[in-house]
């Protein structure tokens, strides 16, 4: 049974399952537009029950997700594709898969930057008060989750983003020697890879799409890189999918 942050959103179906990694919406998205032909999982955000977030490295989050996933989905190939922080998380988990004999024939990420333009990108169009004005949320946000207090609306949003974003400059990505797709809205700050070009060894695969961040998500955006999700997973060869013995 999927765990506390694996989710099964789409039942039916008998192609190999795809595992996306914190893709908001995906409940809403995926199943009416993916088809019905593979089984659907979604990791959910750490934080939202309010509380102070738990796993507070990319490493440890994969770990973690790993750990769900194979209880739930003990055998690859693994297909997975991660939205914005993550596409992180999905790509260190694909890492970690392939260095431990499993193969992950199709890595996805959405709107997702490299690591080393992630500050640079979190600061792109923000005013000159957002320092501060986050300075003055965190110390309230640490005080009430000091006092046992839990988080809600803004607050909570905040910690869970503070927390992902702490542990981006943390962490080091290694190059990854298969195939990676991503996925990018037109308004994406930055260079059209969004850093990810030297990283990849086994070529990398970039489509634009209508829409900002979050609007790339939304109607009508969505059904155009649904469309190209279905298409780039139909693509792959039969011995990418065949499971072995």
């Amino acid at each position: 049974m999927p765990g506390k942050n694996l989710k099964l959103i789409q039942t039916k179906g008998s192609g190999l399952p795809l595992i996306c990694v914190q893709f908001d919406g995906a409940r809403r998205i995926l199943p009416p537009n993916m088809g019905k032909d593979r089984p659907i999982y979604n990791f959910i955000h750490q934080g939202g029950d309010g509380k102070k977030v738990a796993l507070d490295t990319i490493g440890s989050i994969a770990d973690h997700y790993l750990s769900e996933l194979k209880a739930d989905v003990p055998t690859g190939p693994y297909l997975l594709v991660g939205y914005s922080f993550g596409g992180l998380v999905a790509y260190e988990m694909a890492q970690r898969l392939v260095h431990a004999g499993d193969r992950v024939p199709f890595l996805a990420l959405i709107d997702c930057y490299a690591p080393h333009l992630h500050n640079e990108s979190m600061k792109h169009g923000q005013p000159f008060y957002a320092p501060l004005k986050s300075a003055v949320i965190r110390k309230l946000v640490n005080h009430k989750l000091a006092k046992g207090g839990i988080l809600t609306g803004k607050m909570r949003q905040f910690h869970i983003i503070n927390t992902y974003h702490k542990a981006v400059l943390a962490y080091t990505a290694e190059p990854f020697i298969g195939r990676l797709t991503l996925f990018k809205s037109q308004e994406s700050w930055g260079p059209p890879d969004l850093g990810w070009k030297g990283l990849v060894t086994g070529g990398l695969d970039v489509q634009q799409f209508q829409g900002d961040h979050a609007s790339m998500l939304r109607e009508p955006n969505v059904e155009e890189l649904v469309r190209a999700l279905k298409m780039r997973i139909a693509s792959l060869k039969e011995c990418d999918l065949d499971p072995g013995p």
